[in-house]
């Protein structure tokens, strides 16, 4: 009987908790073996082949077979591909290690079109400290498999409780990927780069659906567990959407802390990509950079198969997203924040998004009136399904809308209610050309564009409220200066209490749009408004930090805007659960509590452990300071929000 210490691991992950392992032995892999092929040292390492062989696992304690518990080292150049044959069980870990202690590292290079690792149906693996590189693919990339991890589970034999951590996968065509039943699978501290197609891809198959679905996955999850997604998406179809992070029927996602950019032309499809995606909480992720042809936004959801169970509930929050501009290349219009086609329960808050072609973009698509659909969907439990809410985010410098809201054509739309509330607005629709190559004459082709934009028939929203929002040099460099485009006859629409200032004129306006399309400008605070909207708008200076610097904290003359403002009542609008993660839903503040982006290093979020006091501004969204590398809340101004 051989002898295995007692080791215990701690993981700063919700979804891997502190696990005791029961046992532990040690083996070693090198491509061709050596000496003896005992696998018990460096000098009688197995090789890859023996290690693919199933004779050499057990799933009991044996101590010439890899069993659960145990560590496998991996050293030195490895040219075939690994694939485990055996599991971990019930907490108890296999871990496959690519970095062993004072010996030579695994490099994995695998021949063009095979892949890296694969794993089939397994459980209670971890992956660790790899450097796969799975060759660039300049030939068709649907041609062979180019990925560096790939996971897969069957309805009957599921993959689940994976994790995959501190790999660097790169050169390759998809760097990980995860498909079919695949359960309780986490990423977390990779580093994805130079990759034709996504960094990381969680996908359903196409015939099964439900029974199929990927649950349960994290990718980042926690601080200083945030992946890497560095010049992702090239040699790309037209029809293909290649993404930092790829997700296509997935239940209960995560994705956290994470940073992804390009910083060669033409590379950077989309930053996330998700599609009929149920439950999932984006927060704290840095994208920027996407210049690929035919490129999406930073953070994209969509659902186009089933009317009957549109993806949802999203929470995106705290994120920093920028440079992504719309040129003729673009498919639709690239934004910081879309939601479109088929969704339902949408939270957009506390996100800095600047230097873009929209800031955030909702395609009001809702729709269960065909096929037979109840009115029910399977995971409206507590959750305000047929609400959007986008409020206290921050949004600077847009060649078009800063937010924009379509509904469905035809009156179909299921969403009833709209709320944009405590949004901070500048420079939307501008012409500088700074924010991107092939700029479109905005003037000519957009005429219409504003911060706040609503586009198509108002008349099928039951309620639309744009409340408490601060809008600052709209259009900056046009002649016709309007704050927002609104729908003239929406059945209940207030906008009210929102503030508008620039420096250049006080003849600002808004257009009120009918269902033609035509439509008519009027005084920013006009009392013949349509409804008599308007009466509680104000404008002037409001005397902030520094506009141009993205800096909109109040000062000691900010008279405008302090004391003003709707009463927005007391509380939270609801709380949701991902991965066991409870998310509360306030109204109250913008980037998090106490979040900071580093003023010198775009890439990093720093987290300020200060205790979030209790005051603040009530029109517009707290704003980061470039100056003080500081989320500062203006004192002495009560916040109030909304049940």
């Amino acid at each position: 009987m051989k002898t295995k210490k007692i080791i215990f691991v701690l993981f700063a992950m919700f979804v891997f908790p502190s696990i005791s392992y029961s046992a532990k032995s040690v083996y070693f892999v090198t491509q061709n073996g050596a000496g003896s092929h005992s696998g018990l040292s460096i000098t009688n390492a197995w090789g890859v082949d023996e290690f693919n062989d199933s004779n050499y696992w057990s799933s009991i304690e044996n101590e010439n077979k890899i069993d659960p518990g145990d560590i496998v080292y991996f050293s030195g150049k490895i040219s075939e591909q690994i694939e485990p044959p055996g599991n971990g069980e019930d907490g108890i870990y296999i871990e496959l290690n690519g970095s062993p202690p004072g010996l030579e590292k695994a490099i994995l290079t695998v021949a063009p079109r095979n892949g890296g690792i694969k794993i089939i149906s397994k459980k209670y693996l971890k992956i660790l400290n790899w450097t796969i590189n799975a060759y660039y693919s300049t030939f068709n990339p649907f041609d062979g498999e180019h990925y560096g991890i790939y996971i897969y589970g069957s309805k009957s034999n599921p993959s689940q409780f994976i994790l995959i951590d501190n790999n660097e996968i790169t050169k390759s065509g998809e760097g990980a990927i995860a498909w079919g039943r695949v359960e309780n699978i986490t990423f977390t501290r990779n580093k994805f780069s130079d990759l034709n197609e996504s960094g990381i891809s969680v996908s359903n198959f196409w015939d099964g659906k439900t029974n199929h679905v990927p649950s349960y996955i994290t990718i980042g999850g926690s601080i200083g567990m945030g992946n890497s997604f560095i010049n992702i998406g090239h040699l790309d179809s037209y029809y293909d959407t290649d993404a930092f992070i790829a997700a296509d029927q997935v239940s209960h996602l995560t994705i956290s802390y994470n940073i992804g950019y390009c910083d060669k032309d033409n590379w950077g499809m989309a930053g996330i990509y998700g599609n009929e995606v149920h439950y999932a909480l984006v927060e704290y992720n840095i994208f920027h950079g996407l210049h690929a042809e035919h490129r999406r936004s930073a953070i994209g959801f969509k659902g186009d198969q089933t009317p009957c169970d549109p993806g949802g509930p999203f929470i995106v929050r705290y994120n920093h997203l920028w440079d992504v501009p719309f040129d003729d290349k673009t498919w639709g219009f690239s934004a910081g924040i879309t939601a479109s086609y088929n969704w339902a329960g949408l939270y957009i808050y506390g996100n800095y998004i600047h230097d873009i072609a929209i800031g955030i973009s909702a395609n009001i698509a809702y729709d269960e009136s065909t096929n037979g659909c109840n009115g029910l969907h399977p995971w409206a439990d507590n959750i305000d399904s047929e609400k959007a809410f986008i409020y206290s985010n921050i949004i600077s410098k847009t060649q078009m809308a800063g937010i924009r809201l379509e509904g469905q054509s035809g009156g179909k739309d299921k969403i009833k209610d709209i709320y944009v509330y405590n949004n901070t607005i500048n420079k939307a629709a501008t012409l500088d050309t700074t924010l991107g190559s092939g700029t479109k004459n905005l003037d000519s082709e957009y005429y219409d564009d504003a911060a706040i934009i609503m586009y198509l028939p108002g008349s099928q929203f039951e309620n639309s409220y744009f409340i408490n929002n601060l809008i600052t040099q709209t259009r900056p460099y046009d002649d016709t200066i309007y704050a927002m485009n609104l729908r003239v006859n929406t059945t209940n629409m207030k906008s009210m209490n929102n503030h508008y200032y620039d420096s250049r004129t006080s003849a600002v306006k808004i257009r009120y749009e009918n269902e033609d399309s035509t439509g008519k400008l009027y005084d920013w605070n006009s009392i013949y408004r349509p409804r008599d909207d308007g009466t509680q708008d104000s404008a002037g200076n409001p005397y902030l930090k520094g506009i141009d610097a993205d800096d909109f904290r109040l000062t000691s003359d900010s008279k405008e805007l302090i004391g003003s403002g709707a009463d927005m009542g007391d509380g939270n609008i609801t709380s949701i659960t991902i991965n066991g993660k409870e998310c509360f839903v306030p109204w109250d503040f913008a980037l998090g509590s106490g979040t900071v982006f580093h003023s010198n290093d775009p890439d990093k979020i720093v987290i300020d452990k200060r205790n979030r006091d209790e005051t603040g501004w009530d029109k517009g969204a707290y704003s980061y300071s470039i100056f003080t590398d500081n989320l500062t809340k203006v004192q002495n101004v009560a916040v109030k929000v909304q049940n």
